[in-house]
């Protein structure tokens, strides 16, 4: 590299993702697949047969995740993935894959998440009908419970189990 880069210089305007330390500087990688293919296929994949991930297909993902949400070159992306370990990438590429963990899941996922995957358009459902919908989407299953999707609701369910198991026979 002729000149340093600087990650704050370089990250585009609306990108979001999970930053990974690289030579002392907070890179940002992109939280979303920029393109469904091969490499991630074989990333799941392999990873589901081997339990691991292959640390080639783990580099090439990184290279695709940073040169996404920083104006970056792939042989800037690629320089400056050579300098971190592939299992420090990891969890970059998880979240890239499959998604960022999500910390809390509140009942408007739950409804927006079940909706779409039904092919619903949420801001059609009248206020009104959201709840007969969403019963009618779990009892055919079509959607998964509230208790096993919302956050609280499986935090409560959980406590109600460990509580039951305490008392006193």
């Amino acid at each position: 590299m002729n000149t340093p880069l600087e990650p704050a210089a370089r990250v585009r305007p609306d990108a979001r993702g999970t930053p990974v330390m690289i030579n002392g500087a907070a890179w940002l990688f992109a939280d979303y697949i920029p393109a469904f293919d091969r490499v991630w296929d074989e990333l799941y994949d392999r990873n589901l047969l081997a339990g691991r991930y292959d640390e080639t297909l783990v580099l090439m993902a990184a290279i695709r995740l940073l040169v996404e949400a920083n104006d970056v070159t792939p042989a800037e992306a690629a320089e400056l993935i050579a300098a971190v370990p592939a299992e420090d990438l990891v969890p970059a590429v998880e979240a890239g894959l499959i998604g960022a963990e999500s910390d809390y899941r509140s009942y408007s996922d739950w409804v927006i998440s079940a909706l779409y995957a039904n092919g619903l358009d949420p801001d059609r459902i009248p206020a009104a009908r959201v709840r007969d919908v969403m019963e009618q989407l779990v009892a055919t299953g079509r959607a998964s419970p509230a208790s096993e999707f919302i956050s609280s609701a499986a935090a409560s369910k959980a406590r109600r189990g460990l509580l039951q198991l305490m008392k006193p026979a």
